[in-house]
């Protein structure tokens, strides 16, 4: 789950645009899925090497402080894909987490959110993607 940034910075190594450096990177590797994370653009994600990259939202919200947003998003995302094995479910996941984690400064905010907030961030998205 690399970021845009690294995504981009893999590429050039490679003397390759990002995405033809993350296909071959799936071939590779025989892996299941590739996802980017796009801070507040959301996420990307390949599921097949030749596939077409299915974008997923982030959720807009109040940002007083990014440290962690990416942490966060990587253990929603691992949270979502244990419970549901949908890697663009679980790209949900990780967009919510990261949402509560970017709203008040340190940790202690985002351990205390309500199951129904996080709930209903998740719908928020879910609808947001099939409209996409």
């Amino acid at each position: 789950m690399p970021s845009i940034e690294k995504a981009n910075v893999y590429g050039a190594s490679r003397s390759e645009s990002s995405d033809d450096a993350l296909r071959q990177l799936f071939r590779q590797h025989d892996l299941s899925a590739v996802l980017v994370k796009k801070g507040p653009l959301g996420s990307s994600i390949l599921l097949e090497p030749e596939g077409n990259w299915i974008d997923t939202p982030a959720f807009s919200t109040d940002v007083i402080d990014p440290t962690g947003a990416g942490d966060a998003f990587c253990r929603g995302f691992q949270v979502g894909l244990s419970e549901t094995g949908d890697p663009v479910e679980a790209a949900l996941y990780g967009a919510v987490s990261a949402s509560f984690v970017i709203e008040q400064f340190g940790p202690p905010h985002a351990c205390g959110v309500e199951t129904k907030a996080v709930r209903e961030r998740l719908e928020t998205l879910r609808q947001m993607t099939l409209q996409v």
